[in-house]
């Protein structure tokens, strides 16, 4: 246990360690019994975990423990008997959680949406998103707000959104580098897989699968089989089917019969038998599928859609064209509701094969072209069906069209390594009576062109296969007769291909050379390099390539589906504003329901909360809302004068009453006459000036130094501490009469990290405030620097996240996007972590935004130079200005301008930028 308590093990997602301490136990608490039943459902045992919860419900229970167990409850239902029914029960838990516990909400919404997402699909996981992130970002809870990135990573990757979905990962794993939950890490790496699967990128999607397979160890047999089933499907779209298979078997062994998780594992099943011939395999798996579907229920959920696709593969392949295209037909309504594009486009595919067969190449034609219309990024596997699809279309009407298309599925399968696919093209060119094709000297027709044309612009996020087709493509009009395609990694460069002149592997110099960009992963560089042109013809045509190739990595985002970019969710809705007060949180919105009502009557009431809250906000609502408004407001701070002279400033003198009162002063109770008296930091008021102020609570009337009679004042009093009355009452410095006085109603006030939906629209007010005052347009603040903001225990309040923005906005140029490296040194360092998946920058690299103007990005440059120079000169400034080829005068004036000191490089170090801001947003990196 290593002096860890079982509650810390399951904090920190070590679930296998947490469920041995437990059952190690002879006696355990309702509590623990509890934990016991949720550590089974994740560890893969829904009837043992369903058992100890119906168990545990049958006997008493506080609030939060029935949330769990029924939690607990929900979650077995939804893999054993139906999701639709699970949903509908978790849904009632959840509401009841939000009504108890802000972050036990968040964590119950967290494994919701994922299990959503796993069990339905993508429309009602993507529904789920929002609510998840507010509940997320409204308690702090880091490890549900990672579990939001990865979902909403999982959902974008399925709707072909690779960039939207590495962007997302990434951000995960920022925040659980800066608090690990070892769960939580497994899932990160565990989506990873499929990410890099979907994409094509097939070496590193194993290296990360075996981890994977290690790893799940510790959490029970049903990860290792999903751990072990993605395993299979990678190493079977790599050609290694005996592997894939051996794989898959120990997959099947881990996996109940009647968990709906097989079918994921059936699916590749199905694939290793398709792809090696073995019918009989292949039949079992089908029939383990239909078996499975009699045991589980017929409901549509996400992975039964996939398996009734690899179904209608299947009997395809046998030759059954009509219910291949029954089951198609029947299937398509609930694969638009729950599926993804890509499945959706596939079973288009399928069904488009299915007409060809039977002789409707025209409708065939239609579906193909409307699929390939509306998917401008699609993933390799997918790409390679389409060819070999369209091939099959076309055979009957122009063979050499047919041979065009599968030379290049068979080209595009060799590049990205995906070899699995390689038996199911070559069977189909035998069907079709061809042999297997090449078209790497094919002419350069102009259909050839458009062919290659089309398939590079598809494949824009894949450097290599990018500069690979690229490279083919110049093969085939003979107009250069010297290119190659280099991969660059820590200086060194290797030409990975070339038309002439280069042997591959071979380690080449930056000679004189003309260069395309294809694009980075992780640590790797890609670029297509000719030499010098000296023909204006040549020059033209690798223009041409170079407009290809930036077309091809930032094609256009249309989406049939949805707009990806709204997936960016920053701010809360019910927002409501009122006497310069910004409420949204449910605490804040009751208070200020309540000074409403308070707002007529002339009740004193005592506001409450720590410093920085807006407690004065509050008190100008009374007001504003009163009859009062229209007459005076006088906030005054009772520890912002002297205890000596506290007694004027609040009742005022008569001329002469005292050596120096040269005139009469009214005071400032009879400056608010009519109106509204706010009384700050009452706590401070001294303890001979109390029973005047009491005098006056009680009769309205007051007493001026010097005047011969009191006078009454009508003055509705509004107080106000952040101190503890109660205790200061019992220490003798507060009268006890005076506190109830002033105690007849209280408001208190919620410290911001208890309302943490408000940060965002308090940000954006103070934002735009602050631009107009400082007179700087077009400030935007990233959706990084935002959840920043929103985590950060504002010890400060309102007051201090108005001062960070301010600060901000003053050292901002106009239009710049706030990042995570503009925060103070306090903020930025509450989570600097180096995103565990992106690449480590090194002590001299930071990171850029291209998406603002130059000005704000050159000035960001400047900054980041200029602390790095006064960190290695330890603040002494010639030797500063002497590493960045400045004046001593120019450093100063460069630092006036951006507000460093010498102490800046020793209070924030060059390296916080590589460690606050995700590597993968250095452009133009195309990131892992």
């Amino acid at each position: 246990m290593s002096g860890r308590s079982v509650q810390q093990l399951f904090d920190e997602g070590e679930f296998r360690k947490a469920a041995e301490h437990l059952n190690s136990q002879k006696f355990l608490t309702i509590p623990e019994r509890v934990m016991r039943a949720v550590l089974e459902y994740r560890l893969g045992n829904p009837r043992i975990a369903a058992q100890q919860a119906e168990a545990l419900l049958a006997g008493p229970l506080d609030k939060l423990d029935r949330i769990r167990t029924l939690a607990v409850v929900g979650w077995c239902q939804g893999l054993l008997s139906s999701p639709e029914r699970s949903i509908q029960s978790l849904n009632k838990v959840i509401a009841m959680a939000s009504e108890t516990d802000a972050s036990l909400e968040a964590e119950l919404r967290a494994w919701f949406a994922q299990d959503v997402l796993s069990w339905i699909g993508i429309e009602p996981a993507f529904s789920e998103l929002p609510r998840l992130r507010q509940s997320a970002l409204r308690s702090g809870n880091q490890q549900a707000l990672a579990s939001y990135h990865i979902t909403q990573g999982r959902i974008a990757a399925l709707l072909g959104s690779f960039e939207l979905a590495d962007n997302e990962l990434l951000r995960a794993s920022n925040l659980l580098a800066a608090k690990p939950h070892a769960y939580t890490s497994w899932l990160l790496k565990h989506v990873r897989v499929g990410i890099s699967s979907m994409e094509g990128h097939l070496t590193e999607a194993r290296e990360v699968a075996e981890e994977t397979v290690q790893l799940a160890q510790q959490y029970g047999a049903t990860r290792v089989a999903y751990a072990q089933g993605n395993l299979a499907h990678i190493l079977c779209a790599a050609g290694h089917f005996a592997q894939a298979r051996r794989s898959l078997e120990q997959s099947l062994s881990n996996l109940p019969s009647s968990s709906r998780a097989r079918f994921a594992a059936l699916n590749t099943g199905i694939q290793i038998g398709l792809a090696t011939g073995d019918l009989e395999f292949t039949a079992r798996m089908v029939e383990d599928g239909l078996a499975t579907i009699a045991r589980v229920g017929s409901e549509w959920w996400y992975y039964r859609l996939w398996f009734e696709l690899n179904r209608v593969r299947w009997l395809l392949h046998q030759g059954d064209d009509v219910q291949a295209s029954e089951i198609a037909d029947a299937v398509m309504a609930p694969v638009a509701r729950l599926a993804d594009k890509e499945l959706h486009d596939r079973f288009i595919l399928i069904r488009a094969e299915a007409l060809a067969r039977r002789g409707e190449s025209l409708v065939a034609s239609r579906l193909i072209a409307t699929a390939s219309s509306t998917n401008q990024r699609p993933s390799v596997p997918y790409l390679i069906e389409l060819l070999r699809v369209a091939a099959v279309l076309t055979s009957s009407t122009d063979r050499r069209e047919a041979s065009r298309h599968l030379g290049s599925a068979l080209r595009l399968a060799s590049s990205s390594g995906q070899l699995g696919l390689k038996p199911e093209l070559e069977r189909t060119a035998t069907a079709l009576g061809m042999d297997v094709p090449n078209d790497t000297n094919a002419p350069s027709d102009a259909l050839t062109i458009l062919a290659r044309l089309r398939v590079i612009l598809a494949i824009g996020r894949h450097p290599v296969l990018l500069g690979k087709e690229l490279l083919d493509l110049i093969r085939n009009t003979a107009v250069l007769k010297s290119a190659r395609l280099i991969e660059e990694r820590d200086g060194r460069r290797v030409t990975i291909d070339s038309l002439t002149g280069w042997d591959p592997g071979l380690d080449v110099g930056a000679a004189a050379e003309v260069k395309i960009f294809l694009g980075n992963r992780s640590d790797v560089t890609h670029w297509l390099i000719t030499e010098p042109l000296p023909l204006v013809r040549e020059q033209i045509v690798w223009n041409a390539l170079e407009r290809i190739a930036d077309a091809a990595r930032h094609p256009s985002e249309q989406h049939s589906h949805r707009n990806t970019s709204s997936f960016i969710q920053t701010g809360f809705a019910g927002v409501t504003v009122e006497s310069g007060m910004i409420v949204s949180a449910e605490q804040t919105t009751e208070l200020l329901h309540t000074a409403r009502k308070l707002a007529p009557s002339n009740i004193t009431v005592l506001i409450t909360g720590e410093t920085g809250t807006g407690k004065e906000l509050y008190a100008r609502v009374l007001h504003d809302a009163s009859p009062r408004s229209s007459k005076p407001f006088i906030p005054f701070n009772c520890s912002a004068v002297s205890r000596e002279m506290l007694d004027a400033q609040l009742f005022g003198y008569r001329k002469g009453a005292f050596t120096g009162a040269t005139d009469a002063f009214p005071g400032v109770i009879r400056a608010a006459a009519g109106g509204t008296l706010f009384l700050d930091e009452i706590g401070e008021i001294a303890l001979d000036v109390q029973p005047k102020l009491l005098r006056f609570l009680e009769s309205g009337e007051i007493h001026p130094l010097g005047e011969p009679r009191p006078t009454h004042v009508d003055v509705r009093v509004v107080a106000a501490t952040n101190a503890d009355l109660e205790t200061l009452v019992d220490a003798g410095k507060f009268r006890e009469d005076l506190f109830y006085r002033l105690n007849v109603v209280r408001l208190q006030v919620p410290p911001l990290r208890e309302r943490r939906e408000e940060i965002p629209a308090l940000a954006q007010h103070y934002l735009d405030k602050c631009s107009r005052e400082f007179h700087k347009t077009g400030l935007r603040i990233s959706d990084e620097t935002m959840e920043y903001l929103i985590l950060y225990n504002w010890a400060g309040n309102v007051r201090q996240l108005a001062n960070e923005v301010r600060r901000m906005v003053a050292l901002a140029e106009s239009g710049a996007v706030l990042m995570p490296e503009h925060l103070s040194q306090p903020i930025a360092s509450s989570r600097r972590t180096i995103p565990t998946t992106g690449r480590y920058l090194a002590p001299t690299e930071f990171v850029v935004r291209v998406d603002q103007p130059m000005s704000a990005a050159l000035e960001h440059v400047e900054r980041s130079m200029i602390r790095y120079a006064l960190r290695l000169s330890g603040g002494r400034l010639e030797d500063a200005a002497r590493r960045l080829g400045l004046s001593r005068k120019g450093l100063y004036l460069k630092r006036q301008r951006f507000g460093l000191s010498e102490a800046e490089g020793e209070t924030r170090p060059v390296a916080d930028v590589a460690e606050s801001a995700p590597a993968a947003q250095q452009p133009p990196a195309d990131r892992p």
